[in-house]
């Protein structure tokens, strides 16, 4: 899977600023979903991202809820997306994550159990699935005070491969311990599983 790279900053001009800055997330879910071929090619990023209702916004830290922009987009664009807490409670049932939004179907279910249930961040990338993670402030540059999503795209033993749609982060290598250090343990995982 190729992915296009998106700056959060080249949406300034359709967004404004601010929105811009804070649509790291869902840019992010546009990269895969445009690289898994999910997405109409005329469907521009910030059309996109003016698509989604600004009430998926929280009103404290103006965070995306990833569980309810999950199910969003795997409604609006027909695209199995499954989403996690990074260090949420292992579920004895599905009950609450199909809820909140995390996941939906039996084939995202399946999906979960195989390839995240019990895995790393590292582990599953690993395993070939980019994965959109939530970061702690002042990732990549300390001039980022809030709270990001990137892409984590390839783990090796000596360097991570990432995609942060903030330009002001001029770095897509980074040593695995600096990004372990930076994903949040209050944070959300979302992987878009390959077409079948």
């Amino acid at each position: 899977m190729t992915i296009d790279p998106i700056t959060l900053q080249s949406l300034n001009g359709q967004l404004g600023e601010h929105r811009a800055m804070r649509s790291c997330a869902p840019i992010d879910f546009y990269m895969l979903l445009a690289a898994a071929g999910y997405l109409d090619k005329t469907i521009q990023p910030s059309q996109f991202c003016l698509d989604l209702d600004g009430r998926l916004l929280k009103t404290q830290g103006q965070d995306w809820k990833r569980p309810l922009l999950s199910k969003v987009l795997r409604h609006k664009y027909h695209a199995p997306i499954v989403s996690w807490q990074i260090n949420g409670p292992q579920p004895t049932d599905f009950s609450k994550m199909k809820a909140a939004g995390y996941i939906e179907t039996t084939e995202e279910v399946d999906f979960y159990n195989k390839n995240v249930l019990g895995k790393s961040v590292e582990q599953i990338v690993r395993q070939g699935f980019p994965v959109i993670v939530t970061m702690k402030p002042g990732f990549g540059s300390p001039e980022n005070k809030n709270i990001h999503a990137i892409i984590i795209a390839e783990w090796e033993d000596e360097k991570v491969t990432v995609i942060d749609p903030d330009a002001r982060n001029p770095k897509s290598v980074f040593k695995p311990d600096y990004v372990n250090s930076f994903i949040s343990p209050e944070g959300a995982g979302s992987i878009i599983p390959p077409k079948v």
